[in-house]
């Protein structure tokens, strides 16, 4: 994957931090599959570009009123097959404390698209409480 495989993920959180969302989807594959862990009702697999962008992103943005954003990331690797970041979450909502965290997210990047997502967030247990 190398430099290519970063370059993508880069762009992609790039356009994440900026809260461009239309842009941040643009670099899914339409089949991407995305693996997100907890208990909230979120949480879960996703088996479409569509499906993730309506069950998780607008799902998320919905429960906070817009205050879901990726404020930053850092430490990305990769390997001959993926790309590995600690990307950092603020996720705020209206009578609750926000949350800011830390997930270490996992790419599968062929031809310029992602095409796999596996997401694991640092303390679960506040996600899930704050989308529940």
């Amino acid at each position: 994957m190398g430099e290519d495989g970063v370059r993508v993920i880069r762009d992609y959180l790039d356009a994440w931090v900026e809260g461009d969302v239309d842009k941040g989807t643009s670099f899914y594959a339409d089949d991407i599959v995305c693996h997100l862990g907890g208990r909230s009702p979120v949480a879960g697999t996703y088996g479409s570009k569509e499906e993730f962008k309506e069950g998780y992103i607008d799902r998320v943005l919905e429960t906070t009123n817009g205050g879901w954003s990726v404020t930053g990331y850092q430490d990305i690797a990769s390997s001959e097959s993926r790309v590995y970041v600690v990307v950092n979450e603020r996720f705020e909502r209206p009578g609750r404390e926000p949350v800011d965290g830390e997930r270490v997210a996992i790419y599968d990047v062929q031809d310029g698209k992602i095409r796999t997502m596996w997401a694991y967030d640092t303390d679960p247990y506040a996600i899930d409480e704050l989308l529940s």
